[in-house]
């Protein structure tokens, strides 16, 4: 059964919640994924960006991209691509939805002259980084969930260090967006983000 209910810390957006899954990381929202959707609201220039949002589920992350000029979704579940095109309808927000999984190579192709890239892959992030960070130079922000069971997460870390960004590392221990430290032991998956200074 379905449930809606308001989500007040992202500008009063209606989210419908359409499976069991989602209820669990839904309602209510975990504070690490609150955390790091206010702190980017609060740091990421957004109004008149184009956005990706790769692992888009119900489109919860999507909301926070609500004011982006354009907004590109993908997400490779088609239960879930029903739920997403419900949300973005709901709140009035313009997005192109594809059903597919990102993979080496495909992303810049799907998603050319991006400006923010919103990476969450289930591990899969691995086929696409390093490589898409040339290819896709105009991304200026990356927030990537990094999952160091499917791969060592320092290959995609030190990739963005090497290329000028500033690397910030989502804490769940400390609850804070706080400076990447090479050689972090991630203790589970967590979000980096990546932006040009």
């Amino acid at each position: 059964m379905f449930n809606t209910y308001e989500i007040t810390h992202l500008n009063g957006c209606r989210f419908l919640v359409g499976n069991a899954e989602g209820k669990a990381w839904y309602d209510p929202i975990n504070p690490f994924a609150k955390l790091e959707y206010e702190w980017v609201l609060d740091n990421v220039e957004i109004k008149g960006k184009r956005v990706v949002d790769a692992g888009a589920h119900h489109g919860h992350y999507t909301l926070v991209f609500k004011d982006a000029a354009e907004i590109i979704c993908f997400e490779p579940v088609a239960g879930n691509v029903q739920i997403l095109k419900h949300n973005l309808n709901a709140n009035g927000i313009k997005a192109i939805v594809k059903c597919n999984m990102i993979g080496h190579g495909n992303l810049p192709v799907y998603a050319p002259n991006m400006d923010i890239v919103k990476m969450d892959i289930e591990g899969s992030e691995f086929a696409s980084l390093p490589h898409a960070i040339d290819e896709m130079a105009t991304v200026s922000v990356w927030i990537v969930e990094i999952h160091p069971k499917r791969g060592n997460p320092e290959i995609i870390t030190n990739a963005f260090i090497k290329k000028g960004f500033e690397l910030l590392y989502v804490s769940r221990q400390t609850m804070a967006v706080e400076p990447y430290l090479p050689g972090t032991v991630w203790k589970s998956h967590a979000t980096v983000i990546a932006r040009k200074p």
